[in-house]
């Protein structure tokens, strides 16, 4: 018996934050390594189609129910930001959030109706 794949989807809030991370990547940094790194969280965001425990995750139960966080590091390359997601359920995974590890994730919670 096959596991079904989850559907991730990018919420508003998150789309802008990537937009943003390779902005400052490609300034900072070169274009070459913006694109790196611009992979490197799709990498993370593709990981997710397995379901919401993806390996590395963490629960996040104080954020909101099924919340999760789950570092972009993946494959012996770590990254410096987060993802943070939730289960949408119908096997659905929403994105509301991705942040630079030093933020204060609390702060940057998306209100409820902006998870999507």
């Amino acid at each position: 018996m096959t596991r079904a794949r989850w559907t991730v989807l990018v919420g508003r809030l998150a789309g802008q934050d990537i937009q943003q991370i390779f902005r400052r990547s490609r300034e900072n940094f070169g274009l070459d390594q913006a694109q790196r790194y611009r992979q490197l969280i799709r990498d993370s965001i593709t990981a997710l189609h397995e379901g919401p425990a993806a390996l590395g995750s963490r629960p996040m139960p104080e954020i909101s129910p099924g919340a999760r966080i789950l570092h972009i590091g993946r494959k012996g390359r770590r990254g410096r930001h987060l993802l943070l997601y939730r289960d949408a359920g119908m096997n659905r995974i929403m994105i509301g959030r991705v942040l630079h590890d030093a933020m204060d994730i609390m702060r940057h919670v998306p209100d409820e109706g902006d998870w999507t």
